[in-house]
């Protein structure tokens, strides 16, 4: 098994079952960098919640669609 599989299959377990991810765990869930993913809340590009003000939240039916995007 490869890194990347292993990481994949990581990151599969820690998402599972929940609809809504933190920052860490969408980074994990789309295999983008939580630099990205900040940069695209930022840009309003990608749906997400922020409760209180403060911390980052997706859904992961939200994020789901987003990747499904533009299909080429």
């Amino acid at each position: 098994m490869t890194e990347q599989e292993r990481k994949e299959r990581i990151a599969e377990r820690v998402t599972a079952g929940k609809p809504m991810l933190t920052m860490q765990e969408a980074a994990m869930f789309t295999g983008m960098s939580k630099h990205t993913l900040y940069r695209l809340t930022c840009s309003k590009q990608i749906k997400h919640y922020k409760p209180g003000g403060k911390l980052i939240y997706f859904s992961r039916e939200d994020l789901i669609n987003w990747m499904m995007q533009n299909e080429k």
